[in-house]
């Protein structure tokens, strides 16, 4: 009964989107290079959409109450798995198998849910509203904890979203816009500095920086205790930008450095992000037509089934083609943002909030490391990019998101 009270305008979003995603997934494995296995990932892409679907209606069937009551105890089983994955002995392996089927996953995947449930849970539960840094050292514990078991993988940038899931939550939850600036402000520290390190500017940029932050705290009376971590903290990584640089793995720093000059290292490092704005760029407006990106037929395009699926949409479908999707994720993080503002229990609103800001943070990241506007970090696209893990946890969003729904009065 509960699924014809789904919103099935969020549905209907959701599923043109991974149809959308199999067809460019389709067009991805057209490739003519020899060298290359021919693999039908759109075939399994198809599977693991209709587990998915199962699991978006299996999920759409527990109240709100009972997810909160059992928020902290998935969160814990998310916790063991990523422990588990650590302490298999693979090396970079991210995955595990489900007992008796041949079937991987990824608890990363998965972990993102159960933080934004675990948040929700707690922020919902305080008796007053989340102010200065003292009370968001348990939201920023409740978030390291997964993020840095992940990072050890590593993965960079499956820990990044992490973090757009604790700032979206904290103020949703009515922390000041100033207070989240002032929380990544230490980065925005490391990146000026290192500009000036690497040589790229002769101009103080830290220094002023710096200045502009003070003034800053000063202008929005901070608290004095805040205000001084954040100094200091600003202070610290300043100085210590040549040793943060240091202690980063030759790739991530190769990944920096190509988000600077790609032309450093065009036939290595610098190679895939020449090579997606080449592809997004020879589109034009129009595009090649469906099937019939050369840039993708030569595999020129890296990982494009995956991560670089974005490019592969401009070079085939045009600039319009571009803009339309990006219209429709726009849409639904919109749809989804009304339905926290209007719905039934702070818990929910969070929760909702939440998901949008978990979606929000691969879309940015994603489409921004495609078009040269962020470090490449290796993140998918939601619902567009191949991953049966992702697509799985995407849907159990979709499905919490649609009890959320129901258990509200209708838009």
């Amino acid at each position: 009964m509960w699924l014809k009270r789904y919103d099935w305008v969020l549905m209907s979003l959701v599923l043109v989107l991974t149809v959308l995603g199999i067809l460019m997934i389709y067009s991805a494995d057209q490739i003519q290079t020899a060298h290359t296995t021919r693999v039908a990932h759109y075939q399994r892409q198809l599977v693991w959409l209709v587990l998915a679907l199962a699991a978006c209606i299996a999920v759409s069937s527990l109240s709100t109450r009972s997810l909160e009551v059992i928020s902290y105890w998935i969160y814990g089983i998310t916790l063991t798995a990523l422990v588990m994955v650590l302490t298999a002995g693979k090396g970079v392996e991210r995955w595990l198998q489900i007992p008796g089927i041949n079937i991987f996953f990824q608890p990363s995947e998965l972990a993102k849910i159960s933080t934004i449930l675990a948040l929700a849970a707690y922020i919902s539960n305080r008796k007053k509203r989340i102010e200065g840094l003292k009370d968001m050292i348990l939201p920023f514990i409740i978030t390291l904890l997964p993020a840095g078991l992940i990072l050890a993988q590593p993965d960079l940038g499956t820990t990044i979203i992490f973090f757009f899931i604790v700032f979206v939550l904290l103020y949703w939850s009515g922390l000041r816009l100033v207070y989240l600036f002032l929380l990544i402000s230490p980065i925005i520290s490391f990146f000026l500095a290192l500009v000036s390190l690497l040589g790229e500017l002769r101009f103080p940029l830290w220094g002023l920086f710096f200045i502009l932050l003070g003034i800053l705290i000063f202008y929005n009376r901070i608290f004095l205790m805040d205000a001084v971590l954040i100094m200091l903290a600003n202070l610290v990584t300043g100085v210590l930008t040549t040793s943060l640089w240091d202690s980063l793995k030759p790739y991530q720093q190769n990944r920096i450095l190509v988000f600077f000059q790609p032309e450093r290292d065009p036939q290595g490092s610098g190679w895939q992000i020449i090579q997606s704005k080449v592809a997004i760029g020879s589109g034009g407006l129009f595009g090649k037509g469906f099937l019939q990106g050369t840039q993708k037929k030569l595999e020129f395009l890296p990982a494009q089934h995956t991560d670089f699926i974005f490019p592969l949409v401009g070079e085939e479908f045009g600039f319009l083609g571009v803009a339309l999707i990006l219209a429709m994720f726009f849409f639904l993080l919109y749809r989804i943002v009304e339905l926290a503002r209007i719905s039934s229990s702070n818990f929910a609103s969070l929760t909702a909030f939440g998901i949008a800001g978990f979606l929000l943070g691969h879309i940015l990241v994603n489409v921004g490391m495609t078009v040269g506007l962020m470090p490449i970090t290796g993140l998918p696209l939601p619902l567009f990019s191949y991953g049966g893990s992702f697509l799985l946890t995407c849907y159990i969003a979709v499905g919490i998101l649609q009890r959320i729904y129901i258990e509200r009065s209708s838009l």
